[in-house]
């Protein structure tokens, strides 16, 4: 226990529990979240996985506003 009475987890452990809960929300398999949840890699290594793009499309991230790279690109290119 914290000095103040609240639960410390481990580093590491709290971590893995955050990245589980939050791979799982995003609606990745049980299975494949656990094996992603658990790697001691960073969050911009595991970017390209195979779980996480398919969690996470193109239409996941226009949805929330952002433009692709190659929408840019053609905006661009028009001018």
């Amino acid at each position: 226990m914290g000095c103040d009475g609240l639960r410390v987890e481990g580093g590491a452990v709290g971590a893995s529990r955050q990245r589980l809960r939050n791979l799982r929300a995003l609606g990745i398999p049980e299975r494949s979240a656990r094996e992603w949840a658990g790697s001691r890699k960073g969050y911009w290594r595991i970017a390209g996985s195979a779980p996480l793009q398919r969690s996470l499309p193109n239409a996941y991230w226009t949805g929330h506003g952002l433009r692709t790279f190659t929408d840019n690109y053609h905006r661009l290119r028009a001018c």
